[in-house]
């Protein structure tokens, strides 16, 4: 069973306060081990957090313990590893940047939509009905923009990880043993002096041959795949 809960939420509610719940929320986080970002706003609440299921679920019943948050929504994801290792928790003017003077998304909300009144409006002015919610309502905003890109750059993101994982673990053979307890200076060292100081500078095809010795392959990734889904 996978170990790490992910949960995202939302929430527009009147928060003028919202500073004063940034401490012991942070707190809150770092007593339980839970990582992730979450944004405080006088407009309301956004976030992404992960951690262990009850943990999670810990920092969800504090916020719920709050009025103003007691029907907060959220999502849940199940993962293999931890996919957040630093934890923010920021004070920010808007939880979904908008520059609109005056909107305030808690009493300006629109009206929710049924999956089947989109279907019939989609006939209506289009002549398409779609088969299923999937390749209806649950349409992704970035496909009908262009931003065809924006999924297989998460493709490619894992890819170079696993490639710099390769490359650190060989020069490094006690990495394991060195994060176990909590020491993250042979990581941060490596970076530093095979990644973070090329930067920008170079193109990623010559990054990645600098830092690793060879041009970037999909190899490292798909051993690590092999061996964390396939190895007996």
């Amino acid at each position: 069973m996978s170990r790490f809960l992910t949960a995202a939420l939302y929430k527009f509610v009147d928060l003028p306060d919202f500073a004063d719940l940034q401490a012991p929320l942070l707190a809150l986080c770092r007593q339980h081990q839970v990582k992730g970002t979450l944004l405080l706003a006088e407009e309301g609440i956004n976030g992404t957090i992960a951690g262990l299921a009850q943990d999670v679920h810990a920092v969800l019943e504090w916020l719920r313990s709050d009025p103003r948050l007691a029907d907060l929504e959220h999502k849940e994801a199940w993962a293999d590893e931890a996919p957040f290792h630093r934890l923010k928790v920021r004070l920010k003017a808007e939880i979904v940047t908008m520059h609109v003077p005056g909107l305030n998304p808690a009493r300006m909300a629109g009206t929710y939509v049924k999956p089947e009144a989109w279907n019939a409006l989609l006939e209506e002015r289009l002549g398409i009905r779609p088969a299923n919610d999937v390749e209806g309502c649950l349409q992704d905003i970035h496909w009908a923009v262009g931003h065809f890109g924006y999924f297989p750059s998460y493709a490619i993101g894992a890819v170079i990880a696993g490639q710099i994982n390769e490359a650190l673990r060989a020069a490094l053979p006690a990495l394991d043993e060195q994060l176990a307890v909590g020491r993250f200076d042979g990581v941060l060292g490596w970076l530093r002096d095979n990644v973070y100081v090329l930067g920008a500078r170079l193109p990623v095809q010559e990054l990645m041959k600098e830092a690793t010795g060879r041009p970037l392959t999909a190899t490292p990734y798909l051993r690590y795949l092999e061996t964390k889904y396939l190895a007996s």
